[in-house]
């Protein structure tokens, strides 16, 4: 009797287990907001020759850098430095 319902038990955390590892690979369907988008025009604060740009925005905290990039073709626009400056620490924690 015992050994039923172990071999039960057993089983059935099998087959949630392989249940669980077939859909992990897989991407569930989301629906994205939709709203209108009009690239053609220009944000009040820019100025009119600059046209505005989608960009994605990735920081690596190992380089100490942010990189700009263009999400549609994986183009670096720009490489940014993020480490703080040693010398204003220094002297922000002396004047405190």
């Amino acid at each position: 009797m015992r050994k039923k319902i172990i071999l039960g038990t057993l089983l059935t955390g099998l087959i949630l287990l392989g249940i669980y590892f077939y859909n992990l690979g897989q991407r569930p369907d989301r629906e994205y907001p939709s709203f209108t988008l009009h690239p053609e025009k220009k944000a009040a604060t820019v100025h009119d020759s600059i046209p505005l740009q989608d960009v994605v925005l990735a920081g690596n905290n190992w380089d100490g850098v942010i990189t700009i990039f263009d999400p549609n073709t994986f183009k670096i626009i720009k490489k940014v430095s993020a480490m703080p400056d040693e010398r204003k620490d220094l002297k922000k924690s002396i004047q405190a």
